[in-house]
């Protein structure tokens, strides 16, 4: 009975991890998506080395444990993937209409 209790405090604490409003598997998994995208250099098209930087700092901050660096971190990705979906796709209909 006493480890079924453990095991029990155990679930309830790996639960808090995957639901609200804590879900902090949420906020490590978008982060560790902006790092990829740092590591591989390619977000839509190739990303210069600026841009590059700046999805390694915004990963880092959505897997630092404080609010204010998650809120920071994805205020960074959406411009920056917001900029970049955009260029995209003024690249594409200037292709387009050669």
């Amino acid at each position: 009975a006493l480890l079924s209790a453990h095991l029990l405090i155990f679930w309830y604490s790996q639960d808090a991890n995957v639901t609200p409003p804590v879900a902090l598997v949420a906020y490590a998994a978008v982060g560790l998506l902006i790092l990829a995208i740092f590591f591989e250099g390619y977000f839509l098209r190739p990303i210069n080395w600026l841009e590059r930087v700046l999805y390694a700092i915004a990963g880092v901050l959505m897997i630092w444990p404080e609010k204010i660096s998650n809120y920071i971190g994805f205020v960074i990705f959406g411009i920056l993937t917001t900029y970049i979906y955009i260029s995209n796709k003024k690249s594409k209909q200037a292709l387009s209409n050669c």
